[in-house]
């Protein structure tokens, strides 16, 4: 399992559906500030990696402290910001082949 993250003020997953008309485009999930993580998943992975990299990005240290404004000491969770993941295959492929 791969994370790709990137800190965002906002995001958003917008998915195309013929039938909803002439954009064809819903909305089906949105954040304010916090993280977005693309996630590639590999055939062997199991519950073990799930749990792992969920523990790391909910822990990953982005943002600056309160208190003498010294970056990377704050966590999504300290901040109080939200995580969006997304299917991320096509991310996670290099020279036409998947990493393993």
């Amino acid at each position: 399992m791969r994370l790709i993250v990137q800190r965002v003020k906002s995001a958003s997953v917008t998915v195309r559906d013929d039938a909803l008309g002439v954009d064809g485009l819903e909305r089906i999930s949105s954040i304010g500030p916090g993280i977005l993580a693309l996630v590639g998943l590999h055939a062997m992975d199991d519950e073990s990696d799930l749990i792992y990299c969920a523990r790391r990005l909910l822990n990953v240290r982005l943002w600056e402290s309160e208190v003498g404004k010294k970056p990377w000491r704050r966590h999504v969770r300290q901040m109080g910001y939200e995580v969006l993941c997304m299917e991320g295959t096509s991310s996670m492929m290099m020279g036409g082949r998947e990493e393993g």
